[in-house]
């Protein structure tokens, strides 16, 4: 198995500069099947701007054989209501031949436009978040209504879930985090390739490529889950070093950190005060990115989590909350001397000096850092 992933790392390298660490992300999702020993349901999205790659990536997963849909299951797009149908038009019994969720059972979930779950009217987001974040929880799930009465599912019911989305708005964040973060991101945007990389994009037609590398990582997977079936290893299979536990919970607490929910209130001049902000329980947020591990170490066939493994999880620590702040984040980090001015901000980033400047603001209240107010139009 080492070989074959060997060659497909290969392929990847050579067509996808760049790149590789996105599909290993999504290969982590597909890997955290594999885990017995855990009932939290893995959900990552590829986010970022359109032409950023993630539903190519995405689609590398898609079946190309019969043999591996045993193991994916794609879903183009579709609502959290599929899980469960209660559709008027339909009798029970047909009803539960088109439910997803027991389609689902020990598989990976594979969409390619989740635009359904995060731009909707935000009455509508509520109750779509809140039945997601039910059947993220892997206990099955069972609702109520007036056309068929009480019906879905109460066993455990456990599958990951790799899907793409542009960035979501502050408002998706905000009614998450109020019912209960359960998703993770990977941010797909990327710098410009240099020509370079772009003359070796450009060695191929783009679909031939694309459909070669489906082919090459549909036959590993299928290797792949020759070895480690799902919901057949436990998490002690792969050794977890208590450094590399340390630097996981770190990664855990710092997201859930980044991605508190403030309410706010406007006064009257115009000045916005902050409530206190509501953190998500880190230890589930700390599980979800072990099983990711985890899942990565499966991928590459060791049995002790490596540098490749906790730096995906570092990418995706560092995607996981709110885009603006996100960018003021990571701009920081790669200050020197871990000090920035709004004027650098909006100089380097685009975003407004109001923007940048409620978000510096919002960092500060986190404990991320201190904020500094000088006079002048752009303070340093």
């Amino acid at each position: 198995m080492q070989q074959e992933f060997k060659d497909l790392e290969s392929h990847l390298n050579t067509y996808y500069p760049g790149r590789v660490q996105m599909v290993k992300a999504g290969m982590a999702t597909i890997g955290a099947v594999s885990i017995k020993d855990n009932r939290q349901c893995i959900a990552t999205k590829y986010q970022g701007k359109s032409g950023s790659f993630k539903t190519t990536a995405a689609s590398f997963f898609f079946p190309s054989c019969e043999e591996l849909r045993e193991y994916i299951h794609r879903e183009d797009s579709f609502t959290p209501k599929s899980f469960v149908s209660h559709r008027g038009d339909k009798t029970k019994e047909t009803l539960s031949k088109i439910d997803l969720l027991p389609k689902l059972r020990n598989k990976t979930l594979v969409s390619k436009e989740d635009a359904t779950f995060f731009r909707c009217h935000k009455n509508e987001r509520e109750d779509l978040f809140s039945r997601t974040a039910s059947v993220l929880d892997g206990r099955g799930y069972v609702c109520s209504t007036g056309v068929h009465g009480r019906r879905g599912y109460e066993e455990d019911i456990y599958f990951t879930w790799l899907g793409c989305t542009t960035p979501l708005s502050m408002e998706s964040h905000k009614i998450m985090g109020n019912l209960g973060q359960r998703f993770v991101f990977y941010n797909s945007d990327q710098s410009q390739l240099t020509d370079e990389e772009l003359a070796q994009f450009l060695m191929s037609p783009n679909s031939q490529i694309e459909d070669e590398t489906r082919d090459k990582m549909n036959q590993f997977l299928l290797t792949y889950f020759a070895k480690y079936p799902p919901n057949e290893v436990m998490q002690e299979t792969v050794t977890v070093s208590n450094s590399q536990r340390l630097e996981l919970a770190r990664y855990a607490n710092l997201t859930a950190k980044l991605r508190s929910v403030f309410s706010y209130k406007e006064e009257k001049n115009g000045d916005v005060r902050h409530g206190s902000p509501v953190m998500e329980d880190t230890r589930r947020l700390a599980n979800i990115f072990k099983v990711l591990a985890i899942g990565s170490a499966l991928m590459h066939d060791r049995n002790a989590l490596d540098r490749i493994d906790l730096d995906i999880i570092r990418h995706m620590s560092l995607s996981s909350m709110p885009e603006h702040r996100r960018i003021v984040f990571n701009y920081l980090l790669e200050t020197e001397k871990g000090e920035l001015g709004i004027g650098d901000l909006v100089k380097r980033t685009g975003i407004s000096k109001p923007t940048g400047l409620h978000y510096m603001t919002e960092l500060s209240l986190l404990g991320i850092g201190k904020f500094h107010e000088y006079g002048g139009d752009f303070p340093q």
